[in-house]
Formats: structure tokens, C-alpha cells, sequence
């Protein structure tokens, strides 16, 4: 197989996984991917440490008025209980794209967390995250687009006969 044929199947396969990373993105839910909207309930591990997220981070909240330093969450059990979550804020110049603070899981099992004045938020990381298989296509896809236009193009000019010639 010449470099050129395997360059345009390169290319093909790598666009192949693009466009499966744009149709599992939305579906996807973490804070990052197209889900505006939080599972129920995640499940996490007694004296694990997990993140708050929301899409947009701190900029997300400071546009809609809250302030991490000072917000109150509170996580909730299936049997209904409510208790206060105790979580670290992240600082305001914080690089963290979508998190927002950091705690440590106080119980066991499946949880929700529900901050007053903005509603249900992301817990990265949990125990039972699915994983990302959008970001592993688009990381596959990146790969075999680099890959394969580096052999295309690498044909397209050929080989240099006065250097072959040693003119």
C-alpha cells in the first residue's frame, strides 16, 4: 500500500471517529459533555474526594448571581434525607473549566447535591460516571487526522531528483 492510499484511509477513519465523537457528545453525562442536566442521584465513596460542577464553572455562576465562596449545597439521599454538604470552593482564578469546589463524599452510596439558587449540579468523578467515549474519539480522531495528513501530503510532492542526483 502506497503512502497516499494509506494517508486518504487514515484520514477517512479519523473523520469517521470525529463525527462519532459529535453524535455521543450530547448524550454524555458530565459536566464537559452536551447534558445540561445532572443525573439524580451519583454514586459515591465514604471519604472519597469528588467535584461540584456545572457547565461553565464559576463564570457559569458568577453570571447568574451565586458566588462559590459563599454558596451553600446541600446533598440528598434516595430515602429523602437532606443534610448540608461541607465542600472547599475553588479559587475565583481558578483554570478548572467547569468545577467549581471540591468535598469530601460524608456518606456512602448514591447521592444528589442541589445547591439553593441554582439548582442540581455535576459530581465529577463519581463511582459510577460513565465514561467518556466522546473525548476518546475525538482524541482517536486527532491522532488519525495528524497521521494521515502528514502521509498525503508527504506524496504530493514526491521525491527531489536533483538531491537523489546530488546535483
Amino acid at each position: 500500500m502506497t503512502a497516499a492510499v494509506a494517508g486518504i484511509v487514515t484520514v477517512l477513519l479519523g473523520l469517521v471517529l470525529a463525527g462519532l465523537a459529535a453524535l455521543t457528545h450530547g448524550s454524555q453525562e458530565h459536566s464537559y459533555g452536551g447534558s445540561s442536566v445532572p443525573p439524580q442521584y451519583s454514586s459515591v465513596t465514604q471519604g472519597k474526594e469528588y467535584f461540584l460542577s456545572v457547565p461553565g464553572g464559576i463564570r457559569a455562576l458568577s453570571d447568574l448571581g451565586q458566588d462559590p465562596q459563599v454558596m451553600a449545597c446541600e446533598y440528598l439521599t434516595p430515602d429523602g434525607q437532606r443534610s448540608s454538604l461541607e465542600f472547599t470552593p475553588e479559587p475565583g482564578d481558578s483554570k478548572a473549566t467547569n468545577a467549581f469546589g471540591r468535598f469530601v463524599a460524608p456518606v456512602g452510596g448514591p447521592i444528589g447535591v442541589d445547591c439553593p439558587g441554582y439548582g442540581a449540579v455535576f459530581l465529577d468523578g463519581a463511582d459510577d460516571a460513565s465514561a467518556d467515549w466522546s473525548g476518546a474519539a475525538l482524541l482517536g480522531a486527532v491522532v488519525l487526522l495528524t497521521i494521515g495528513l502528514g502521509l498525503t501530503l508527504s506524496t504530493v510532492r514526491g521525491p527531489r531528483v536533483d538531491h537523489i542526483a546530488g546535483v
